[in-house]
């Protein structure tokens, strides 16, 4: 799980890259051996990619206050 924030000036206002990569595997692999000469294999395998991206955008007005954008 990997995250990464990111902040920078630009001018008379702030930008806020914030990405969110998520990345989890799972695998279970099941052997079952009975005297009965029965057999049973289960593989099971999952995959799960998440990715996030968010970019903020704050713009300061003396006058106004902070006016956030969200894209």
């Amino acid at each position: 799980m990997t995250a990464r924030l990111k902040l920078r000036a630009q001018r008379a206002h702030t930008l806020l890259d914030l990405k969110l990569d998520l990345n989890m595997d799972l695998k279970l692999d099941l052997d079952l051996n009975l005297d009965l000469d029965l057999k049973l294999k289960l593989d099971l395998k999952l995959d799960l990619n998440l990715d996030l991206n968010l970019n903020l955008k704050l713009y300061l007005n003396p006058e106004a206050g902070v006016v956030v954008y969200l894209p």
